[in-house]
């Protein structure tokens, strides 16, 4: 459009702009660039995000409350609720340049809100106050020196607590040594190709905007092998990691170590070029590196190698891994355990990495020091108690005394006021008291015969004069006499009616029969 062309349409631009707007038009935008745009949008608050996690300013609830408000925005008009938030974004004049540009543009930041999260930020945000690193309180002072950052011979305690807190304090910088090069290009690959493929595997979600401009400008990431060997030193993998969580290594250490004993870098070399013979599952994570990456490669290079230049291989493979200043904390696959390769602390969102410890600038691990146990601040109950009676004039051995009869007295209250078991009825009781019953019969049976001799021996006595045979048949009906009294006492007991001796008889005819057959 020309300048006069310009002039002409200018005067009317509103008019027609108004009449535009009144009959309701519809914008069509095609979805590629439409959600290209909102896709734009959305990585761009990732990576604020990712660098404030990495930083983690004063105001860290503060800048990921704007953030959040901003990804909101991004398919609605969010109400805001919060105080701080709302205090933030008028800080920022967010209604006013939405207004004019349409958007928003967020610089100069920092100047601009709070500077400081207040207590109830972090409430609202759901963060822990007290799980925000402590400062490191260093132990002898007069042996610190920047060669001996926390003194010469530490406590193990120490310098786990200043690897995960200050690791950059206690680990020497890292500095490339030509002679880790052997000239064998072939080695050189191999190790270049290990840190290539295991960088790349590392998600997105955990990676920084640093990695991600690294990939971009170099996919391969590294080409020789000082660059390999660079991505892991410390400086490096705090880069291009958002959140990592360091773990000292015991290793090779002298001294006092606690716990079971830690793998060096020489030994891990074996769980990222491990042996043909352990092969992991199919759901393991190393799988790909078996069929595809670089163990496959490494595999195929043993079995053409001879059994010197294999050795050589390892050898040249382990001075590499023993100048390594950190390594994922990786488990090696098994026959029942998939193993893992980049894992994550438990509980957190933090990469594990294990450390160097020839790298630590300590001279060797010192003693752990043993507890002081301090002075009581207050008297034992006991104690306290007899000054509080002997205070009030009251004898503490009789009130003593009194409790313990309190004591004994509510004890045997308690076993007399106790339910007694009944008797317990077993199953031989009526066969107990028949015979009981029967013994009783044969003893009254037994004390009249008795009696009845007696009283025929007194009468014996008092006609001595009769003569023997006058004797003799007296005594024998006084026996026959007695054999009826007792027979008739026995019916009585047993109402026998006689049926019972033709029984007898029938039986002891069968019986004859029987036996004369």
């Amino acid at each position: 459009m020309s300048g006069q062309a310009a002039l002409k349409v200018l005067p009317y631009l509103k008019e027609q702009a108004e009449a535009f707007l009144k009959s309701q038009p519809i914008l069509w935008i095609p979805s590629h660039i439409w959600f290209g745009l909102m896709d734009a949008r959305l990585e761009g608050l990732r990576y604020a995000q990712k660098s404030l996690k990495t930083h983690k300013p004063l105001n860290y609830g503060i800048q990921t409350s704007i953030l959040c408000h901003l990804l909101r925005s991004l398919t609605s008009t969010p109400i805001v609720m919060d105080a701080h938030l709302r205090q933030a974004l008028q800080s920022l004049d967010v209604e006013r340049i939405c207004d004019h540009n349409g958007m928003l543009f967020l610089y100069n930041i920092e100047d601009k809100i709070i500077k400081e999260d207040s207590a109830q930020i972090h409430k609202i945000m759901g963060a822990n106050v007290k799980s925000h690193p402590k400062s490191f309180a260093l132990q002898n002072p007069t042996t610190i020196s920047d060669e001996w950052p926390i003194s010469l011979q530490p406590s193990w305690k120490n310098v786990v607590q200043m690897i995960e807190e200050h690791p950059q304090l206690l680990i020497r910088p890292w500095i490339y040594n030509p002679i880790w090069y052997s000239g064998d290009m072939d080695i050189g690959m191999l190790f270049i190709q290990f840190t290539r493929e295991f960088w790349l595997q590392l998600g997105g979600v955990q990676t920084t905007n640093e990695f991600m401009d690294v990939i971009t400008i170099n996919p391969r990431i590294c080409d020789n092998l000082q660059e390999a060997m660079t991505c892991w030193s410390l400086d490096r993998v705090n880069q291009l990691i958002i959140s990592i969580k360091f773990q000292a290594c015991s290793a090779g250490l002298e001294g006092d170590k606690p716990g079971r004993p830690h793998l060096s870098f020489v030994q891990r070399r074996t769980i990222f070029f491990p042996d043909k013979n352990s092969t992991p599952p199919q759901s393991s994570k190393w799988k790909i590196y078996w069929t595809e990456g670089y163990i496959a490669h490494y595999h195929k290079m043993c079995s053409e190698l001879p059994e010197t230049q294999l050795q050589h291989l390892h050898d040249r493979l382990d001075i590499l891994f023993a100048n390594l200043q950190c390594l994922p904390d990786a488990n090696k696959p098994t026959a029942k355990s998939p193993g893992s390769t980049w894992t994550l602390a438990s509980g957190e969102d933090s990469i594990k990495i294990v450390t160097n410890p020839g790298f630590y600038r300590i001279q060797k691990i010192g003693g752990r020091k043993r507890t002081v146990k301090r002075p009581a601040v207050i008297r034992r109950p006991q104690d306290f108690r007899l000054t509080i009676m002997t205070l009030q004039e009251r004898n503490p051995r009789r009130d003593k005394l009194k409790q313990r009869k309190i004591q004994v007295d509510r004890h045997s209250t308690k076993s007399k006021r106790t339910r007694k078991p009944p008797t317990r009825h077993t199953k031989n009781t009526d066969s107990n008291q028949n015979w009981s019953s029967s013994h009783h019969t044969t003893a009254s049976v037994t004390s009249v015969k008795n009696k009845s001799n007696k009283k025929l021996k007194v009468e014996l006595e008092y006609h001595s004069d009769t003569n023997a045979s006058e004797i003799n048949s007296l005594l024998g009906q006084k026996d026959i006499d007695a054999a009826d009294d007792n027979q008739s006492e026995m019916d009585s007991l047993f109402n026998y009616d006689g049926s019972g001796e033709e029984a007898d008889k029938k039986a002891d005819d069968s019986d004859v029969s029987i036996y004369s057959t």
